[in-house]
């Protein structure tokens, strides 16, 4: 599983997770750039799964699906969802916890 960042938060803490806030099957830290892999995740193809970013000073981003690529990819930026380009959008960057409230999770492994 890996991912880039529209908005690179480095030293996010990226855990995969068989339920909402449950124990980790999979973790990594984003770098720099806000790149990330989780080189072995312990779930098998057509599992749900909850993917979380977190680090202190930021609001949580997390995101819910199914893993049905090996290689699964899951992004933490700002998204285009359907194909209304002024209303079909999913900003599911790590923001400031100052600024903005705590979001409910996303779904979908996006991009997908």
């Amino acid at each position: 599983m890996a991912g880039p960042s529209s908005h690179a938060v480095d030293g996010a803490v990226i855990t995969v997770s068989l339920t909402y806030g449950g124990g980790s099957i999979g973790r990594a830290t984003s770098d720099a750039t806000g790149l990330y892999a989780i080189e072995s995740v312990q779930a098998e193809l057509g599992t749900k799964v909850f993917v979380s970013a977190a680090k202190e000073g930021y609001n949580t981003s997390t995101v819910y699906g199914v893993l049905d690529e090996v290689d699964e990819e899951v992004t933490f930026g700002l998204l285009q969802t359907g194909p209304n380009a002024e209303l079909d959008w999913s900003d599911r960057r790590l923001q400031p916890d100052s600024v903005f409230p705590s979001a409910p999770y996303f779904d979908g492994l996006l991009p997908d």
